[in-house]
């Protein structure tokens, strides 16, 4: 991708960049899930089954967490950053 990307191209245009890439991860992402409750239920079984629909929450808590923490703490350090080299973010390089 070009470094000026964000500053120059029109907005549908950057909506659609941004936007497929994560609609496609989320759909493969369910898909997985899909794929890995019809293994289990198959081959292992209903409690096994019951006890990763259990699990399952848990886990994605925690993943959801991660990554709001992950883009809470790249934007502060990005706008520290970008306040000038004389600022408190200029260090984190």
């Amino acid at each position: 991708m070009k470094e000026t990307m964000l500053g120059k191209d029109p907005i549908h245009k950057l909506f659609l960049t941004y936007s497929i890439p994560t609609v496609a991860a989320m759909l493969f992402l369910g898909l997985n899930t899909i794929v890995d409750g019809l293994f289990v239920g198959n081959y292992i079984g209903a409690s096994a089954l019951a006890s990763v629909n259990i699990a399952m929450p848990f886990s994605s808590f925690v993943i959801a967490l991660s990554i709001m923490i992950g883009i809470g703490s790249q934007s502060l350090i990005g706008r520290q950053l970008g306040a000038g080299p004389n600022q408190r973010g200029a260090h984190c390089i």
